[in-house]
């Protein structure tokens, strides 16, 4: 329920049964309500002020309630009505449901139960519908912001090639691919997945915005596991993402890429990566996301050291 009264707006001829339905949607649901006589009042009140839920009689003196009805739904974004009518009528009942009502209840003894218990559930759907719509707006500004970065990050990349000469052919590649990503940003998603490195996009407070599908599959979680999500609530090592913190901030505050090396539990055991973390400006010049080029050394380090197991950390 919003922090802010519920205003209800109770249309019905009968001023004595009005007032008890008012008094008891105020006590059951502490509402705001008002009253209208008839379908013109009704109007009046309607258009010049805003109703969480309305309950309207039936039988009304200028016209009965699903003229009124229709007129209330006609627009998208209208109050939900409950319509309360002093005698059931299976025909009244789905032209009501027919023209988008909330409800249908009978002037009987169980009205006083039911009427506060089906506004609330009336009021509780528009509520989440119009959560719902929020966060979609919300899904659609995240994804324009994505859109946004990709050509910053595939410049970034370009920018790390002469420092690591193993990764030259994949980041050519997305030097290829820099204008299909401009055009094409949902594709962004399936050409990170298929390179040899893994990659992560960070808030400017070390929270997951993004995974590549290999990053999140080497650590036995999916995507939308760890989006949105901060390490620790992945259940991640402390001992080694604090250092990666601490790498992060570093390029952060820096504005400089930063090269590290960490070894690091994964599905097929405590593997060697290299990190890149490359800092990420926004339109104000202030940097808001860092992106981490991960790639698996272990192999590497294995045949430069001879041994048999993960090399050692540290800050390359």
């Amino acid at each position: 329920m919003p922090d802010s009264p519920t205003r209800i707006l109770i249309v019905e001829d009968d001023p004595q049964t009005a007032e008890v339905m008012g008094k008891l949607m105020t006590r059951r649901l502490a509402a705001s309500v008002l009253s209208a006589p008839d379908g013109n009042a009704a109007r009046r009140l309607l258009a010049e002020d805003a109703f969480d839920i309305v309950i309207l009689d039936y039988d009304l003196p200028n016209g009965n309630g699903l003229d009124l009805l229709s007129w209330i739904t006609s627009t998208d974004d209208h109050p939900p009505v409950i319509i309360v009518t002093g005698r059931g009528d299976e025909q009244v009942a789905a032209e009501a449901f027919r023209l988008r009502a909330s409800g249908y209840l009978v002037k009987d003894e169980s009205l006083v139960a039911r009427l506060p218990e089906v506004a609330r559930t009336a009021i509780s759907d528009v509520e989440l519908g119009k959560a719902r719509e929020a966060l979609a707006r919300a899904n659609e500004e995240l994804e324009h912001k994505v859109r946004e970065r990709t050509e910053e990050l595939a410049r970034a990349n370009e920018e790390l090639r002469t420092e690591v000469d193993e990764r030259r052919r994949a980041e050519e590649a997305l030097g290829v691919i820099s204008e299909q990503i401009q055009r094409q940003a949902e594709t962004l998603d399936q050409i990170l997945s298929t390179s040899p490195d893994q990659f992560y996009l960070l808030d400017e407070r070390g929270k997951f915005i993004y995974a590549s599908r290999p990053a999140a599959e080497a650590l036995g979680m999916t995507q939308e596991r760890m989006a949105g999500r901060y390490w620790w609530d992945l259940g991640m090592p402390a001992e080694v993402m604090e250092k990666v913190d601490i790498q992060r901030e570093k390029a952060k505050n820096t504005g400089e890429a930063v090269m590290y090396e960490t070894a690091f539990p994964t599905v097929r055991g405590i593997r060697d990566f290299e990190y890149i973390l490359t800092p990420i400006p926004g339109e104000d010049g202030r940097v808001t996301t860092v992106v981490a080029t991960v790639r698996d050394v272990t192999d590497r380090d294995r045949a430069g050291s001879g041994s048999n197991g993960p090399g050692s950390a540290g800050e390359t």
